[in-house]
């Protein structure tokens, strides 16, 4: 998460200055951004947001350990939290049609070892799983042949955010696999 924030920090004199701003307001941030959103995952991502953002103004923060930089980045992870709040609920609201999965039949998940281990079926009932996050981003880039960069613009979040969430996606993938017995 700190190193996708550090490529927009120049000099490496600012990158130690914004390493020692990471340590020193990560847990209140994630804190915020969990109390908003009740998500690990989803709270994770707001503060890797958060970080680029705060990482695309550092030149405005002048001193690290004050008053004024605490309220910066509490206010920039509270208005990330609340904007992937709002994007959620639209989502939702839109009712992304989870039953109308029949495109898997037609596109083959990426990683050919999944299509071919287990049925469609199988891949069905554990993508009925996943959160919304999850879902949307593995759909996006697995069903409906979206880049990552393409998927990350249409869910409004940072391609290196997309790339976090696809990978963790992944992994949940896996695991219900597992837990289902499908192995």
């Amino acid at each position: 998460m700190l190193s996708a924030a550090l490529g927009y920090i120049d000099t490496n004199e600012d990158k130690k200055r914004f390493e020692e701003l990471y340590h020193t307001y990560s847990n209140l941030m994630y804190g915020a951004a969990f109390e908003i959103l009740k998500n690990q995952q989803d709270a994770e991502d707001a503060l890797q947001e958060a970080f680029i953002s705060i990482a695309k103004n550092f030149s405005k923060i002048s001193e690290i350990k004050c008053p004024q930089t605490k309220a910066f980045v509490v206010i920039i992870i509270r208005n990330t939290s609340y904007n992937m709040l709002k994007k959620i609920n639209r989502r939702y609201e839109a009712g992304i049609d989870i039953e109308g999965l029949e495109v898997l039949d037609k596109n083959p998940l990426p990683d050919e070892e999944l299509d071919e281990k287990y049925s469609t079926e199988q891949l069905e009932t554990a993508l009925r799983q996943l959160t919304p996050n999850y879902f949307d981003i593995i759909y996006l880039t697995s069903y409906a042949d979206k880049s990552i960069k393409e998927a990350a613009n249409l869910l409004g979040i940072s391609y290196d955010n997309a790339k976090q969430r696809l990978k963790r996606a992944r992994e949940k993938l896996a695991a219900i696999l597992k837990e289902n017995g499908y192995e």
